[in-house]
């Protein structure tokens, strides 16, 4: 790939929380609708759904030989207890599942070229539904070179 071509590349985030999050989820997989989850016949929990997020370039100079962009992108957490009507027990699960995600990604170097590491920027509650259902996003965010 070239500098010129360099986008953030989320299968590779998946790939990295498919083998660092194991057998504690029960699906991890790239998502471009967020409404298409909740819509779902049958939705499995818990789940990380790595969805697309905003990039952001800096202006070059004359004689910049590489574009700075930092490009960012979510994770979609979906956890559930079904018994629990006002949510406060599904958030251990939530906190277990947000807590080894960080683990996985954060200070990750996604691109050994550059040597930016990934960054958590915010979280917050994204719906909670019927059911005991709690979705959460959580933003990260990586520094790269186009040019290069």
């Amino acid at each position: 790939m070239s500098g010129l071509d360099h986008v953030i590349d989320l299968e590779a985030v998946r790939q990295r929380l498919v083998a660092d999050l194991g057998q504690s989820v029960r699906k991890v997989e790239l998502l471009a609708d967020i409404e298409a989850v909740m819509q779902a016949r049958v939705i499995m929990v818990p789940a990380v759904y790595v969805v697309p997020g905003t990039e952001r370039a800096q202006e070059m100079g004359s004689i910049a030989l590489a574009q700075r962009v930092r490009a960012s992108f979510g994770l979609l957490l979906l956890v559930r207890n079904a018994g629990d009507t006002q949510g406060g027990a599904v958030l251990g699960g939530l906190r277990d599942l947000r807590s080894a995600c960080l683990r996985s990604l954060q200070g990750w170097v996604m691109d050994e070229a550059t040597g930016e590491p990934v960054a958590h920027q915010d979280g917050r509650v994204l719906r909670m539904a019927p059911g005991g259902y709690v979705m959460w996003v959580d933003a990260y965010a990586v520094t790269h070179y186009r040019g290069l």
